[in-house]
């Protein structure tokens, strides 16, 4: 069960945890922000605001710092995943190589993560 809906997800993770069924967590490393599901999250997808904001302040002291929409992704850290914590669950073996190969390929550009026309709306 993946509930991307940070905080608010929490009580997915909670009947993930109670159903058995495992999770992942969202926006920061889930298993140390939300212990009460720690039981079931194997990882957590991960916003790194820290980076975000250091790489702001830093092209903005730099001078540097252009107005408009700055996105921050895996190209330049600003996402990623965290480590797997919970040894009580036994993933595939080839799991981590997977999402290592993922977001090497987010890194380079190589993956589409968003298919065409991902996000509109056709309004009928």
């Amino acid at each position: 069960l993946f509930p991307v809906a940070g905080g608010t997800g929490n009580a997915a993770l909670d009947a993930a945890c109670t159903a058995n069924i495992l999770a992942i967590g969202v926006d920061v490393d889930q298993y140390l922000s939300y212990p009460t599901a720690d039981k079931c999250i194997v990882t957590s997808a991960e916003k790194h605001l820290s980076s975000a904001v250091n790489q702001t302040i830093k092209a903005i002291a730099g001078g540097t710092a252009k107005g408009g929409v700055k996105t921050f992704d895996a190209a330049n850290e600003g996402i990623g995943i965290s480590p797997f914590h919970n040894t009580n669950v036994t993933l595939p073996a080839d799991v981590q190589g997977k999402l290592d190969a993922a977001l090497a390929a987010m890194k380079a550009g190589t993956l589409t993560t968003c298919p065409a026309k991902c996000g509109t709306w056709s309004g009928q």
